[in-house]
């Protein structure tokens, strides 16, 4: 009884604080880069297609062999995508999905295909957990 005191009171008064603090500032940045630079990025979108793309750092290999191209998304995107994480981590998996859905697009127009890759790898898992507990809610409605 103590231990599950001590183990409640840790997570009340310090784990959660700590993710609250730590997904308010991420939230934050999302919101505010939704709403201002969405209609910029679209416009310029077409000069950006044309210029000459950058490459990203190149860093070996896990194996030690040769390097690999890896692409940096922008902050917003990736925030979001941050975001997205803690919410699955919480089981918040309708708001995470709906995360990982924007994350997705914004990857794909944007053709950062390593975070799209690794985006669509959490959709398809999240799909399946939302979907499963939409099958325990239906399963205990009919046992009622």
């Amino acid at each position: 009884a103590r231990l599950k005191n001590f183990v409640t009171d840790i997570v009340l008064q310090r784990l959660l604080p700590q993710l609250e603090s730590t997904m308010r500032p991420i939230y934050e940045s999302v919101v505010q880069a939704r709403k201002g630079f969405k209609s910029i990025r679209a416009w310029f979108r077409p000069f950006s297609q044309s210029a000459p793309p950058t490459s990203g750092n190149n860093l070996p290999r896990m194996g030690g062999g040769n390097s690999t191209n890896v692409q940096h998304g922008p902050g917003s995107t990736i925030a979001c995508r941050k975001l997205a994480d803690y919410m699955f981590m919480l089981k918040d998996y309708e708001s995470a999905l709906s995360h990982y859905k924007i994350c997705q697009s914004e990857f794909k127009n944007e053709k950062q295909w390593l975070h799209l890759a690794g985006c669509c790898e959490m959709i398809g898992i999240t799909q399946y957990l939302v979907d499963m507990s939409k099958c325990k809610d239906s399963e205990t409605e009919l046992d009622k």
